[in-house]
């Protein structure tokens, strides 16, 4: 797959400390496919990981490239929504849609 600039490594990113901080670590053991359910599926299945071979990392980079993308469709169309809740005065819902927009 061919490698947008989106993907690159800002400077701030490449030490992880930013990311810690936001918490992504703790989130990470709880999400879909995470540090806790990888974990569940390795007491039946030692052997497991997502990553295996050569093969199954190009199918993981390809899968976390497109997740990507649809985070950032999502946050696209959600930040769309918010302005125009903003400008057609319905502030109430600003908040909530504001917090499914961060989850």
């Amino acid at each position: 797959m061919r490698n947008l600039r989106y993907f690159n490594l800002w400077d701030f990113e490449r030490d992880g400390r930013f990311y810690e901080r936001l918490g992504v670590r703790w989130f990470k053991r709880y999400a879909t496919q995470g540090d806790h359910w990888n974990g569940r599926r390795r007491l039946s299945d030692p052997g497991y990981r997502q990553v295996k071979d050569f093969n199954s990392a190009v199918e993981w980079e390809a899968r976390t490239r497109f997740n990507e993308i649809l985070h950032l469709c999502s946050l696209v169309v959600g930040v769309v929504v918010m302005g125009w809740l903003y400008f057609e005065s319905m502030y109430s819902w600003l908040g909530p849609i504001f917090l499914l927009i961060l989850l």
